[in-house]
């Protein structure tokens, strides 16, 4: 890395409790940085299985690594990284995911190019910092966040994707049933609030099938129970925050796809499934497939 006030790249990310995962991760990134002028900000959400530690020692060894504390969620950890970056371009990176070689590829071909748009892979985004203060940065979505960014990056022209699987997601350890239920109620608020083109009722039903009422009634009756609780949180943030310059039709067209020829065709995931827009998910819900990506836990 060499050393100047303001770095080109800013890498992004928050931190919860990734410990099995933290230095692998970190690994991955660090090690392809060499001739790279970079700083790493990490907003860690008071993590209690030393993580937080992993963080600490890389900095004390000299990566550059600007780490702080504080108790929110990911799009309000991101959106403090964010206020702190000094990069001209901002990189997401996920503490709970390992990087490949591709990866590394991506990233070379947007620094050559510097595009003026947003590119985003899967587990990975590149940012003009320019397009995120544009747009107001992350909100206070735990759940959601980026594609709530996203919609807001795109209804300005700025967002673009390349679906490529830029490395290796590993879960977490299952959580204790009071943090899974508060979980849950945020990942069900925030998604009724940016998911704007899927009805509630395809919800409804889609918990009803996942969970039937005959097989599974103590699970049918906690995700229904939660999903209950969820409605009115939900619509409240969808009114607030997301109405105006909100179009998330405008991330499924066909413009918004970029080749950048780093990967075969086969290996890209779909970057316009049936999902994306009312139309889909209502004609997909009267087939009796009620599948939405992320919802059910």
């Amino acid at each position: 890395m060499t050393s100047t006030a303001s770095p080109r790249i800013t890498f992004n990310t928050t931190n919860y409790n990734t410990a099995p995962i933290t230095a692998r991760s970190l690994d991955s990134i660090v090690d392809r940085m060499e001739g790279v002028d970079y700083e790493i900000v990490c907003v860690d959400n008071f993590s209690d299985d030393g993580s937080y530690e992993v963080l600490a020692e890389y900095r004390d060894r000299g990566v550059p690594i600007l780490l702080s504390r504080a108790k929110c969620g990911r799009g309000l950890g991101r959106q403090i990284a964010l206020r702190q970056a000094r990069g001209e371009v901002v990189v997401t990176f996920d503490l709970d995911t390992v990087y490949n070689e591709d990866w590394k590829r991506l990233f070379d071909w947007y620094l050559e190019r510097r595009p003026p748009y947003v590119l985003i892979a899967t587990y990975s985004g590149f940012y003009p910092k320019a397009a995120l203060d544009a747009v107001g940065g992350w909100r206070d979505f735990q759940y959601w966040e980026d594609v709530d960014l996203w919609i807001r990056l795109a209804t300005k022209g700025l967002w673009r994707t390349y679906p490529m699987k830029c490395g290796e997601n590993y879960k977490r350890v299952p959580l204790g049933v009071r943090k899974k239920t508060r979980r849950m109620l945020a990942r069900m608020r925030d998604t009724l609030a940016v998911a704007k083109w899927v009805p509630f009722w395809v919800y409804w039903k889609g918990y009803g099938k996942a969970f039937p009422l005959t097989r599974t009634p103590v699970r049918n009756l906690y995700y229904h129970g939660l999903l209950a609780v969820s409605y009115l949180p939900g619509r409240i943030r969808r009114y607030r925050m997301c109405r105006r310059d909100y179009r998330p039709e405008s991330m499924v067209t066909p413009d918004v796809f970029v080749d950048c020829d780093l990967v075969p065709p086969d290996q890209l995931r779909p970057f316009i499934t049936q999902y994306d827009t009312r139309e889909g998910v209502v004609a997909a819900a009267k087939r009796g497939d009620y599948f939405l990506a992320g919802t059910y836990d």
